[in-house]
C-alpha cells in the first residue's frame, strides 16, 4: 500500500537538481519530507483523503534551502543586541528593552528609560 501524503504539490516546474532527472511536474509531501516525484499522474496514488492540494499553475518549486550560517565576530557581537523578533505591541516591546540598560555598560547604553507611548508615538498592537 502507497503512504497517503500530507500534501501534493501539482501543476508546477519543479526543480529537482537531479543530474538524472532535473525537472518533474509534481511533488507528494508527508511529515515534512519528500515522498515522489514525478508527474502529476505518478502523484495519484499518494492522494488521501485528507491531503492538501496545492495547484502551483505552473509555478517553480525548489528544493528547501537553509541559509543558517554565521559569520563568527559579527554573530556573536549580535548576541548582545536587543532581540525584537516577534515583540509585538508596547507591552511586549517594554518588557524587552526593560532589562537592557543592565546588560550593558552605562556609558554604551543610551536607554535611560522606558519608552512611552508618548516618546514613541502611536503603536500597533
Amino acid at each position: 500500500m502507497t503512504q497517503t501524503a500530507d500534501i501534493l504539490i501539482l501543476n508546477a516546474r519543479v526543480l529537482t537538481l537531479d543530474e538524472d532527472r532535473p525537472r518533474a511536474e509534481a511533488v507528494a509531501l508527508a511529515a515534512g519530507r519528500i515522498l515522489a516525484v514525478g508527474t502529476t499522474a505518478q502523484m495519484e496514488p499518494f492522494r488521501g483523503a485528507g491531503t492538501q492540494v496545492i495547484d502551483a499553475a505552473g509555478g517553480t518549486v525548489l528544493p528547501g534551502f537553509s541559509e543558517n550560517h554565521m559569520h563568527l565576530f559579527s554573530g556573536a557581537a549580535e548576541l548582545d543586541h536587543l532581540q525584537l523578533a516577534g515583540v509585538s505591541g508596547l507591552a511586549a516591546l517594554t518588557d524587552a528593552v526593560a532589562p537592557m540598560p543592565g546588560r550593558v555598560p552605562q556609558k554604551e547604553c543610551s536607554l535611560r528609560k522606558v519608552p512611552t507611548t508618548r516618546s514613541l508615538g502611536r503603536l500597533n498592537g
